[in-house]
């Protein structure tokens, strides 16, 4: 299943993630770590 299909499941536990990273002013080890690859989609012109 794709992240656009499941989206509204992974929504919520992200959210958590991030704000928790945040309000403790930490980041874990993992997402140092971690290889971003950016998904640049181009939008259609009309």
């Amino acid at each position: 299943m794709g992240t656009k299909k499941c989206k509204e499941q992974l929504l919520d536990p992200i959210w958590e993630m991030v704000t928790s990273s945040l309000k403790e002013v930490r980041v874990p080890l993992e997402w140092k770590r971690a290889n971003i690859i950016p998904n640049i989609q181009r939008r259609k012109v009309n």
